[in-house]
């Protein structure tokens, strides 16, 4: 287990506070809410291996700016992990690889209003501030022993999703997946991307309503 990048976390959240300040002054609209997420991951471009998609939790909190085109930043701990399978020499073996990370999705959504029951399509960006890396080779105590290079602590992706989201007064529920396309190799000397699906589930409520 590598150390806590806690050098990373200011700048994380400094970013997401900025983006949860901008629409002060249409609190009326805003919904502040909670998520709790699944990533379902894989490393593309990985060489020598063959790459087992695992799950693992993304959850935190998110701001829309309301309006049938919206703006959605999140704050978000998110976890992503995979095995890797050895198919060059020796026995097969697997090979446990894990990163944890300080994300901040910014989001576009459109989201029809006046309907009990409203589908929304997003797209949009995010940042990821690594805060820990793990992986169980051999005799490698680290990740940066195992990649032969210190990890990128931080990560951008592409994101395009839909969901449906359903109004009961002041409390909104949502249901959506989310694919998320790494932009950023995970580390100098290496060309895999983190690219994973996540399903999630959303409970907030409306301020001011």
């Amino acid at each position: 287990m590598r150390t806590l990048r806690t050098s990373r976390l200011p700048i994380a959240l400094g970013a997401a506070f900025l983006a949860l300040s901008l629409p002060a002054a249409a609190a009326s609209q805003v919904t502040l809410g909670a998520r709790l997420g699944w990533n379902f991951s894989e490393l593309s471009d990985v060489d020598d291996a063959e790459v087992n998609r695992e799950s693992a939790t993304a959850a935190g909190v998110y701001l829309n700016m309301g309006g049938a085109v919206s703006f959605q930043p999140e704050l978000l701990i998110s976890k992503r992990s995979v095995g890797l399978v050895n198919v060059v020499d020796g026995p097969a073996s697997e090979t446990p690889f894990r990163q944890d990370f300080v994300e901040v999705p910014l989001l576009v959504m459109f989201r029809p209003e006046g309907l009990p029951v409203q589908p929304s399509f997003y797209g949009g960006a995010s940042v990821s501030f690594e805060t820990d890396c793990e992986t169980e080779f051999d005799d490698v105590p680290d990740c940066e022993g195992f990649l032969g290079a210190e990890t990128d602590s931080q990560l951008w992706a592409g994101i395009v999703g839909a969901g449906l989201h359903v109004n009961l007064g002041p409390v909104v529920l949502g249901l959506d997946a989310r694919y998320n396309h790494g932009l950023t190799e995970i580390a100098p000397v290496v060309d895999a991307k983190w690219t994973y699906w996540t399903v999630g589930i959303e409970a907030g409520i409306g301020l001011g309503r």
